[in-house]
This record gives C-alpha cells, sequence and structure tokens, in this order.
C-alpha cells in the first residue's frame, strides 16, 4: 500500500504546480465523506450516465473538482454484477475492472421495492482485487435492487447497471417435533435458526383428527430469534393433533415446517359410582310419581367434582336414545358414605314404562366410569282431574277442568250426566279436548286446563256432570271421587208467530230488499234480540245458512209487532229464499220460526240516463243501470228520424255491452256505465234513441218512461267539382 500512496503525492505535487488555482484535497478526507450527501431532492445523484472524463459522483466524492482529474486516474465502473439472495442476505459478485491498479475498494448501495436509492456504503475488507460481497440483515420477502462503484484515493467510477433479487420467505424451522409435555400438553421443538437477527419470533398451528383443517395460527409469546422450544397446554386428553411451526420476520410469514403428531395422555377416570339405585316415589301435591337416585360415595380424599345423571325411557335396549346428562347437586346435602339426589322434579315416571338411569363421577379434566340401573314404574291409575265446572255458553253447556299431567301423560277425557234426580248415563269421550290454557301450581308442577261443548240438552233442566281421565284403558281412581258439576239450562223462548217476508223496493239503490214482521214472542225484559239468517236457493238436504246476524229492533212497533228491513240483503229475480228467525236472552237461544219465498220475476229497472255524442262521424250512445251487477242484463236500442211524427224502429240487440266503468252512487250502490256505436246514419239528420234492459225475456218497466236522447248527425261536405286527372 506504500507505493499507491507515494504516487499520490507525486500526483498532488504535479497537480499543483500545473493547476496553482487549485487546493489539492488528501485521499484520507475524499474517502471519509463519499456517500454522505445527497441532492435536494433526498435521493443520490445517478452518476451511470456521465461520460469518461466528466464530474463523476456527487459533489461529495472529491474536494478537487472532477473535471481536472485525467481519465485515467478515474476507475473503471464495475460489469458483470450479479446479486443472488440466500435468505435475508444477498451475494453480489462482479467482474475485476480493466484499470484495477488504481481501485482501493468498493462501494455499494441498494434500494427496497420502489424507493429511492439509500447511501453508497463501503464493503468492509475489500480493496482492489475484489469481485464479492455479502450484504446482510435485509427484509424477508423484499425485491432490492443494488449498483455498487469503484473507488480509488483520487476518484469514485460511475455506478454499475442497477440488479434486482427478492429475499424469499423465512425457511422452514428445521428438526421440527413433538412430544408428551405430561397429561394433556404438548411439547413442541425445533432447531435454532441462524444468528438473524431478523427472525421476530415463532407461530404454530394445530388440528385434531387428521381429516380436519388446521386452525389458525397462534403466536409463541415471547419467542425471538434464539427460540428452540415451545409447550403447548389446555388440550383434551387422549387425543392425537398434528403441529406445524414457522418463523416470522415482522409481518412476513415463514415457510411451514413439516408436520409432527402427538397424542396427549390419558387421565385417570373416577371408579363408576357403587351400589347405585333409583327409588320410585310418588309425590301427592304434584300428583305423579318421581325418580330418587342414591349410592354409596367414594373416598373423601378423591378430586371429583361433581356427578351426572342421565335416564333412557322405553325399552329400546338395541338403539338407546339418553337425555342428556344432568349435574345433580348432591355434595352439600349428602349423608355420610352416601350420595342421595333427592326427588328429581324434572323427571315426571309415567305407568307401565321402564327407565334406564345412567350416573357417573367427573373431575375437572375428564367424566369417570358409568353405573347403570334400570326401573319399571308398576301400573298407576290417572289421578282425577278438577275441579270440574259447567257454565252456559250461548245455549249449549261447556265443562272445565284441569290435570296435573304437565303434559307428560297422553290422557284422554270422558263425561257422564244425569238428568234431575235420575241416574248417570254411560260415559262418553270427549273429542279433541286440547288445553284451553296453563298456569303454574308450584314452582315444579304446571297445570294444563281443559274444556268441551255439551250441546242438544234439554232447555229448563238440571243437568249434573261429571269427567274422568283415561290412561291405556285405565281410569282415574275416585279418589275421593269423581269430579261433578251442576248447572240448569234456561228455558229457551218460543218461536216467533206469524212470521212474514216481503219484498220492499228501495228506490235510491234500485233494489229488493226482504221487509220481515212477526209477532213478538214475549214482551217481557228477558229477551234480548232477535237473530235471522238467511239460505239463497233450495239446497235440499244439505243447507247452507249465512251467519246468525243480529237485528236492530230499535223501531220496533209497540204493538206487539216486529218489524225491520234489511237493507244488507238484496234479493235476485226469480229466486228461493228462506229465512229463519229466533229470539236469544243472554243465556240461550230460542226455538227457529222458518218460511221460504220466492222473489217473483222482476222486470229491470230502465237504464238512465241516457245520452248521445258524435264520436268520429257516428253516434255513441251511452247509458248506466242501477243492477250493480246482481243482474245479467241484455241491453237493446230503438230510434227513429226527422219530426214527432215519425215512429221508432224495431228494438236492435245489442251486441257486447260490458260495462266501461264505475261511479260511486248513493251510501250503498257502484252504477255501472255502458256505451255503443250507433253506424251508418244520414248525415244531418236528427235521430232520437232509446235503450231498454231485459232480462229472461222480460223488459224494463217505463218508469217514468224508456230513457231516450236525440242527436243530429253532422252534414256531408258537398262532392269537388271540375274534378280533372291528368298523366
Amino acid at each position: 500500500m506504500a507505493k499507491p500512496l507515494f504516487s499520490s503525492t507525486v500526483l498532488g505535487l504535479i497537480m499543483a504546480l500545473t493547476t496553482p488555482t487549485t487546493t489539492p484535497i488528501s485521499p484520507s478526507f475524499a474517502l471519509e465523506k463519499q456517500g454522505n450527501q445527497q441532492d435536494s431532492g433526498g435521493t443520490l445523484i445517478d452518476t451511470s450516465s456521465k461520460l469518461p472524463g466528466s464530474f463523476l459522483g456527487g459533489p461529495e466524492d472529491l474536494a478537487t473538482p472532477q473535471e481536472e482529474i485525467p481519465e485515467a486516474k478515474i476507475p473503471g465502473k464495475p460489469v458483470g454484477l450479479v446479486a443472488t439472495a440466500n435468505g435475508n442476505q444477498v451475494l453480489l459478485t462482479w467482474n475485476k475492472a480493466s484499470s484495477n491498479s488504481h481501485i482501493t475498494g468498493y462501494e455499494y448501495r441498494q434500494k427496497a421495492l420502489s424507493k429511492s436509492y439509500g447511501e453508497w456504503k463501503p464493503m468492509g475488507g475489500g480493496d482492489g482485487s475484489s469481485t464479492s460481497y455479502t450484504v446482510m440483515d435485509l427484509g424477508y420477502e423484499t425485491t432490492y435492487e443494488f449498483q455498487i462503484r469503484a473507488v480509488n484515493y483520487e476518484a469514485k467510477s460511475s455506478p454499475s447497471i442497477g440488479v434486482s433479487v427478492t429475499t424469499p420467505r423465512p425457511a422452514a424451522p428445521a428438526g421440527f417435533n413433538g412430544s408428551s409435555g405430561g397429561g394433556n400438553q404438548v411439547l413442541l421443538q425445533w432447531d435454532q435458526a441462524s444468528t438473524d437477527s431478523d427472525i421476530t419470533g415463532y407461530e404454530y398451528r394445530q388440528k385434531v383428527d387428521s381429516s380436519k383443517s388446521y386452525g389458525e395460527w397462534k403466536p409463541i409469546n415471547g419467542s425471538d430469534g434464539n427460540s428452540t422450544r415451545y409447550m403447548v397446554m389446555h388440550l383434551d386428553y387422549a387425543t392425537t393433533y398434528d403441529f406445524q411451526v414457522r418463523a416470522v420476520s415482522y409481518q412476513v410469514k415463514g415457510i411451514p415446517s413439516i408436520m409432527t403428531d402427538v397424542t396427549t395422555e390419558a387421565p385417570e377416570q373416577p371408579a363408576p359410582p357403587a351400589d347405585f339405585l333409583v327409588l320410585i316415589e310418588p309425590v301427592r301435591d304434584a300428583y305423579h310419581y318421581m325418580p330418587r337416585p342414591r349410592w354409596t360415595l367414594g373416598e373423601p380424599s378423591s378430586p371429583i367434582s361433581g356427578y351426572e345423571l342421565r335416564v333412557l325411557e322405553g325399552d329400546i335396549r338395541s338403539n338407546k336414545v339418553f337425555k342428556d346428562w344432568q349435574v345433580l347437586n348432591i355434595l352439600a346435602d349428602a349423608e355420610p358414605g352416601k350420595g342421595d339426589a333427592g326427588l328429581l322434579t324434572d323427571y315426571l315416571l309415567l305407568p307401565n314404562q321402564d327407565y334406564t338411569f345412567q350416573l357417573r363421577a367427573f373431575t375437572p379434566t375428564v367424566k369417570g366410569l358409568i353405573s347403570e340401573t334400570t326401573v319399571n314404574d308398576p301400573y298407576q291409575q290417572p289421578f282425577p282431574p278438577g275441579p270440574v265446572s259447567a257454565e252456559i255458553v250461548n245455549g249449549d253447556i261447556k265443562l272445565s277442568w284441569s290435570d296435573y299431567t304437565n303434559g307428560v301423560a297422553a290422557y284422554d277425557y270422558e263425561y257422564r250426566m244425569k238428568q234431575a234426580g235420575g241416574s248417570f248415563g254411560p260415559w262418553t269421550m270427549i273429542e279433541n279436548s286440547f288445553p284451553d290454557g296453563i298456569y303454574t301450581i308450584t314452582p315444579q308442577v304446571t297445570r294444563l286446563t281443559h274444556s268441551a261443548i255439551i250441546d242438544g240438552l234439554e232447555p229448563g233442566t238440571i243437568y249434573t256432570f261429571e269427567v274422568r281421565a283415561s290412561l291405556d284403558g285405565l281410569f282415574h281412581l275416585d279418589y275421593p271421587q269423581s269430579p261433578s258439576a251442576s248447572v240448569t239450562i234456561p228455558s229457551q223462548p218460543a218461536a216467533p208467530t206469524n212470521f212474514e217476508v216481503s219484498p220492499q223496493f228501495v228506490s235510491g239503490d234500485y233494489h229488493y230488499v226482504p221487509w220481515l214482521i212477526w209477532t213478538l214472542v214475549d214482551s217481557s225484559s228477558h229477551i234480548s234480540g232477535y237473530e235471522l239468517r238467511i239460505l239463497e236457493g233450495d239446497m235440499g238436504s244439505n243447507r247452507v245458512f249465512k251467519h246468525w246476524q243480529v237485528l236492530n229492533l230499535d223501531h220496533v212497533m209497540p204493538t206487539g209487532t216486529g218489524s225491520v228491513i234489511v237493507k244488507d240483503d238484496l234479493l235476485l229475480p226469480n229466486q228461493d229464499y228462506t229465512f229463519q228467525l229466533r229470539a236469544f236472552t243472554p243465556a240461550v237461544k230460542g226455538r227457529i220460526a222458518e218460511i221460504t219465498v220466492n222473489y217473483p220475476p222482476q222486470q229491470p229497472l230502465a237504464p238512465a240516463p241516457v245520452s248521445a255524442e258524435i264520436v268520429s262521424g257516428e253516434v255513441k250512445l251511452s247509458w248506466t243501470d242501477h243492477t250493480n251487477g246482481v243482474a245479467q242484463y241484455n241491453y237493446e236500442y230503438r230510434m227513429r228520424k226527422g219530426g214527432q211524427e215519425e215512429g221508432f224502429g224495431p228494438w236492435i240487440m245489442i251486441e257486447n255491452s260490458f260495462p266501461d266503468g264505475t261511479t260511486s252512487y248513493g251510501n250503498a250502490l257502484t252504477v255501472l256505465t255502458y256505451s255503443t256505436i250507433v253506424e251508418d246514419l244520414e248525415p244531418g239528420t236528427a235521430y232520437t234513441f232509446e235503450v231498454r234492459a231485459s232480462l229472461d225475456g222480460l223488459f224494463h218497466l217505463d218508469y217514468p218512461d224508456s230513457p231516450f236522447a236525440s242527436i243530429i248527425t253532422p252534414s256531408q261536405p258537398a262532392a269537388p267539382t271540375n274534378l280533372e286527372v291528368s298523366p
């Protein structure tokens, strides 16, 4: 190194003699300043495009202006630069420059992704003969671009061509394996990574059962580049798990390791409870039988947290379907050496039913072995329903009662009755006696309420009713006796007499409605009112009446006669109507009076008004009807022309006279509008038109007379004169 230093000194003296206006700069100062300055934009000046002999690098490279350094003194630009990534390191290699006798070392600079280049950095330990350098401590999974330049005591070369390289993800940890950590723990271990400060920690993931997917990656808290083990805790006992681990560098996740599987150890199960039996005890207040499990407790030092019980209803041994396990609260009140769960109010037992009970102890980590016993609840007669009540509802008897089965037993119900002082008749099945409601009796039992309607009974008679429950042919015990209830059916009002119905014309609505007249049944105050229903047409043996409607009798005549016009029932012509009328009291419906009438053929009302207008040179007739679509009318028109001395022509059927629209008419009626076009009339002539409706060959009444309308058709223009046609 002495020779280059001597040459540099001589060169400095020569330059001082030949260029007295410049001040030589020591090489050590030039090296000290290189790469430390930036341009105004914050990025280094790219010198790769400078011509030989021009100023190379930034003003920080030399204190002496670069123009005054002979080209022969400037190092040649490195060529053949190649970048190879290895983990978070990059190996840079290049070819020697031809003028390497002047090169004292090399510098490099880098940029990440699309950012700007950083400062030039010296390649430590390099000299003019170097052709490679390793850049350390880079980020993983990042694209870098590198440039290098040669350096001597007097100048910097122009930068090499930039090369790009992408560092990989952190490599998969080697030597990964897992082993039991005791109980429900697994110890994971792997080889230490290279002393790479960019490994910031590790993550692991696991799955149970090889057919399932891995769970999410979980960070290993406290891990870093030097970590080589981790204990996974709180796993299931006696279960095989698959694990993987990966290194992490800041936000970059490494390649997962190979998979390792480990099976956790099986815990020790508590022994099955000894002397397990289930007592069946009746509970009179709840009207049920309930189970009471008992067994011998384990040793006091045993780490048992509690006991669980489940039950199987019915004998289906080949395909057992137990209820869910229920935790028993028995340790605090247990007798010395005995476990006693007390009465289990959630298990209501049915008669003649097998029940299989299973019991096991449990610890915080494992379920114990099972003890099992089967019991049979002997035939049990259902308890009597009660209380039973009877009330009058719309003239019928409504029986009501409750049961104590809480819906567990699907009971059927029967009733029997006796009239006045007679004997009870046979038991009669009550169909569809579903619950009407529920209410709580005790915190453990909910009572269901039922009801049934008994009709067809004789008015003015006392009846006594009894109700009993049955289950599989067994009837309830008479305890203390079958519940009963008595009620007196009030007498029925007699049927109205002198019942007549006449059609009443309502001129405002252009309809007929029924007018009812009858003699009042009983003028005493216990008659609340009257009800009417109607059957339209002769339905024969399968008559279907409308619903009963209460008549408004506010204006009943004081002469003992009822009279009312029912405006809601519009009558059609030539139609049978059957009317039924009855009185009612608050407790019972009266007997029925019935009459059938035939509404005779009725001439349709006159369509009105009729209008005529000119539309496109023809006459448009328009009219309305008042049938509200109840009667399907046909329409005809006739006309006369000229003065009154000329008579009307024949009636002409109007085809396809469908409604054009509807308009409101009065409070209860909608009027339909119709129209038709009359063609081929003589221009400039007065015409008068009449329109009539017909129904089954009957024409409307002249009421007050047939509606008519007059109009004059427009005159035709005269024929053009002097008409000539030339080719």
